[in-house]
Formats: structure tokens, C-alpha cells, sequence
């Protein structure tokens, strides 16, 4: 018997070390193919098609559904369009007086086809020409334009978003998905906004941190205990949980995907919004693990933005304070020269570390302007605050690209990286498309880098620890069979 089982685990000792001994050989394969073809766009956009690419962790849900299907939408929703204005707005609208209001299911084929190749170009990127206006305004205007189309449609968008990562072989998507707030055209609310928000807007002119605590938790307590603010992100969480529920799919497909939810305030609010909208944000998030995060977007060269940067990380500062197990990530630092002041350049994303508290970093893109910036890429590195890199927008938005962007810096200090995509839809692009830009663009990041890469993607996500190691692990099995077909080739 006891030979028996010895000899049981010396074979399985053996087939193990034979079995590493195959892995590593695919690997090595797979590295000096990727070396043949990285200067060659359309065989890395194959190589990169099959690759796993684990999670997409910088990810906006409007921005991620192509701007085709906001049409359909509308046409199957019998929306209406001014074709005058291009506006869309929800059948039914009371809309007096307007000549040029038309209901899209009314048009005939071909005068619906000349409107949908305009609003997809209004609606998106596609086409784009500087000629049409700046590019950041043009990037975050669609948004909304698109919006009136959403309602009710998030469960099939969703499986929309689900289908495509699922063929480009992305097993993790945290999306910021929709934005709480309070009720609006309630007078409680109202006067709440009211007596609060001058109050804020003094200290933070005056920065002085200690007030605006006592203001808060003055805030935090009458949203809690007068404006039933708990009971609304029950309400929140619980629409959130019907649509991931109404955009299962009927086969086995969802569980090749896995989808988690990040709240998210905007930053071009009055203070007093921001903060209810960040209560039911982080209220909601501590529920359960569909909800896991909290984000915060907008703009950030916008002037409310820059005006009440420091006041929105002191309310960061404290909710994380009522809410720690609640994770954080920050538009930070999705700035360039020239869009604002050099000074305005110097300290967001030290900011959204030091006091907002944020555990990854979205954008980072002017890393290099900010005061003491190598002591903070040092401490990013030391506390494992990831850089959620996202090549094709920044390119866009801020014409950051090539060796202006910052992403050989992170690397050079040892920041973790991610690679994400922002808004597939409106950018039209793709997860794929990142990593060829990757390739290509920076030749220092060999095969082994950018595998390290993906499997970032899912240790520094917000998932609990049990879910990554089954991601960690499905990674393992899907990089083998990746890298074994490499290696024949």
C-alpha cells in the first residue's frame, strides 16, 4: 500500500515537472514569435485577438456601447428626433412648437440611414477631424447626447458589453456603471443642497480641512437620519442587481464573463450633491460584491472640476473614513499642458493618493508635472497603487501619445499596471486594440511584461480574494492553451 501511494506521487511529481517543463517551452515560443511580429499591426492585432487579457478595470458603461446600438434603441423605443438640432428625446415627450420633431420609426429607410451615419458620428469618434472642434469637448459632449437613450435599455447593453469581451478572450469587467442621487425636485433636498453649499464653497476657499470634516459629518448625519439616505441606496442597490440579473444570458455564457459595478459621483456638481451622491455611492457599495467600488468622473480641466478639486478628496477623505471596507479608484491627473495652468498640473493625483485615499489611478497622465513626483511614483510603487492606462483615450482626449506618455515612467518606478479601455463604444476601439498600441508603441515592454500586465488587471482589482484566485487560475489555463498554439505555429 505505501508503495503504492509513493508511487503514485512520484509520477505525479514527474508528470508535474513535466508538465512545467512544456509550459515554460510554449512560453519561450510564444515570446520569440511576439518579438517576429510586434512592428507588423495586423498580425499583433491576431496575436493580441487571442491572447487573454484578463480584466478591463478602467471601464465606463455608457462610454462602452457603441453608438449603433443608442440608435436602435431609439428606433425600436419609438424615440423621437429633431432633425434640426439632432436631439433625441423619449416617446411621449411633451414637445410644443418644435416643426422638425420626428419619430424614428416613422422615417423611411433611407432618410433613417442618413440620420443614423450623422448621430453616430455625433455620438462617437468615428470620422472625427479637428476641424470639427476640440477633441476633448467633442469625447465628453456624446455622452449627453447618447444618454436619453439608456433608460431601460441597461440589461441589453450590458449583455452587448458582455458578448464583446467575451470574444476578444477579457474575463473581468469593472464598469462604472450608473450614478446615484437624490430625488430630484424634492424640497427636503432642496434646502439641504441650499444650506450647505456656500458652506463648503467657504472652506474650500479657505482649505481649512477641519471645518469641512465637522460639515460633513453635520451632512452625513441629517442625510442619514432626515432624508432617509440609506433607504435610497437599498433602492439604488437593488435596481442595480435587477439589471445584472435581466442581462444574464439563457446559456452558460455568464460564466465565462465576470462583471462587477463601481458607483461614481460627477465632478462638475454643486458640493452638496457630490456629497449626498457619494453617501448613497459608498452606502450602496457596502452591501455585497456586486458593488464594489466607487469612482468619481467629468471632465477634471472643467471649471467646477479645478475649482472644487481639494473639497471633493476631503469627501473622499471622510466617507472612506465611514465606509473602509469600500474601494477607491480616481480620475486623477487627466491633464496636459496647455489645458490648464502648469500649476494646476502639480498635485491632483498626489491629492487623490494622499487624501482621497484612492487605490488605483485613473489616467495619471501628468505624473510627471506634480511636486516631489518621484517620491510619489515611489510611494505608488511601495503601496500598490495601480496606473489604469488607457492608450487610444488619451491619444484622443489629450493628444498624449508615444514617448509623451507616461506609462514608461510608471514602469521605470515599478507602479503596477493595468491595461484598460474607457470607452470602447464612443472611441471605437477595443481591449485589443490597447495592447497592439502597447506593442507597438514601446518596444521596452517585452511578452513577459505585458503578461504580467493582464494578470494585474486581476490582482489589483476590487474583487475579494477568493474570486481572484479563480480568475488567477482561469488565466493560467487560458495563457496555456494561448501559448500552446503560439508554439505551433
Amino acid at each position: 500500500m505505501k508503495r503504492t501511494i509513493l508511487a503514485f506521487f512520484v509520477c505525479t511529481f514527474f508528470h508535474c515537472a513535466a508538465f512545467a517543463q512544456q509550459s515554460d517551452e510554449y512560453t519561450s515560443k510564444t515570446e520569440k514569435y511576439f518579438e517576429t511580429i510586434r512592428n507588423n499591426e495586423s498580425l499583433l492585432n491576431t496575436f493580441f485577438h487571442s491572447m487573454p487579457k484578463g480584466g478591463d478595470l478602467h471601464h465606463h458603461f455608457s462610454g462602452a456601447v457603441y453608438a449603433e446600438t443608442f440608435f436602435d434603441t431609439a428606433v425600436d423605443h419609438h424615440f423621437l428626433l429633431d432633425t434640426s438640432a439632432l436631439v433625441v428625446y423619449p416617446p411621449g415627450s411633451s414637445i410644443g412648437g418644435i416643426r422638425s420633431i420626428v419619430p424614428f420609426d416613422s422615417m423611411r429607410a433611407g432618410k433613417r440611414a442618413y440620420f443614423k451615419d450623422r448621430l453616430v458620428r455625433l455620438w462617437s469618434v468615428k470620422d472625427f477631424s479637428l476641424c470639427d472642434g476640440a477633441s476633448d469637448a467633442h469625447f465628453f459632449n456624446t455622452f449627453g447626447l447618447f444618454g436619453p437613450t439608456i433608460g431601460g435599455s441597461e440589461a441589453s447593453m450590458l449583455q452587448e458589453i458582455k458578448q464583446r469581451a467575451n470574444a476578444e478572450h477579457t474575463d473581468y469587467i469593472e464598469t462604472m456603471f450608473i450614478r446615484p442621487s437624490m430625488p430630484p425636485g424634492d424640497p427636503a433636498v432642496a434646502q439641504f443642497f441650499s444650506e450647505y453649499n456656500s458652506v463648503l464653497e467657504a472652506e474650500n476657499l479657505s482649505r481649512d480641512a477641519a471645518s469641512a470634516k465637522q460639515t460633513m459629518e453635520a451632512m452625513f448625519l441629517r442625510l442619514r437620519a432626515e432624508l432617509g439616505a440609506d433607504s435610497l441606496a437599498k433602492i439604488h442597490h437593488t435596481r442595480l442587481v435587477g439589471i445584472r440579473d435581466a442581462a444574464r444570458f439563457s446559456d452558460n455564457r455568464d460564466s465565462l464573463i465576470t462583471i462587477r459595478f463601481l458607483n461614481y459621483v460627477t465632478r462638475v456638481s454643486t458640493p452638496a450633491d457630490i456629497f449626498s451622491q457619494l453617501y448613497l455611492s459608498f452606502a450602496s457599495c457596502d452591501m455585497d460584491s456586486l458593488v464594489i467600488g466607487v469612482n468619481i468622473v467629468a471632465p477634471e480641466n472643467a471649471n467646477v472640476s479645478m475649482n472644487d478639486y481639494w473639497l471633493h478628496m476631503q469627501m473622499f477623505k471622510f466617507f472612506r473614513s465611514k465606509f473602509p471596507y469600500v474601494h477607491t479608484s480616481m480620475h486623477a491627473g487627466e491633464l496636459v499642458l496647455g489645458m490648464v495652468k502648469p500649476e494646476e498640473l502639480t498635485w491632483h493625483i498626489a491629492s487623490a493618493v494622499h487624501d482621497g485615499g484612492a487605490e488605483r489611478i485613473g489616467h495619471g497622465v501628468d505624473i510627471a508635472y506634480e511636486h516631489d513626483n518621484y517620491e510619489l511614483l515611489r510611494e505608488m510603487a511601495r503601496r500598490h497603487i495601480a496606473a489604469e492606462i488607457n492608450l487610444t483615450s488619451n491619444e484622443f482626449i489629450l493628444n498624449e501619445k508615444n514617448s509623451a506618455h507616461p506609462i514608461s515612467l510608471y514602469a521605470k518606478f515599478g507602479v503596477p499596471i493595468v491595461i484598460s479601455t474607457d470607452d470602447p463604444g464612443v472611441l471605437r476601439s477595443d481591449h485589443t486594440g490597447e495592447f497592439v498600441k502597447l506593442a507597438m508603441r514601446y518596444p521596452q515592454f517585452t511578452y513577459k511584461d505585458i503578461k504580467r500586465f493582464v494578470y494585474n488587471s486581476i490582482e489589483f482589482s476590487f474583487l475579494k480574494s477568493k474570486d481572484k484566485n479563480q480568475l488567477k487560475y482561469k488565466l493560467d489555463m487560458e495563457f496555456e492553451t494561448f501559448e500552446s498554439m503560439i508554439a505551433g505555429l
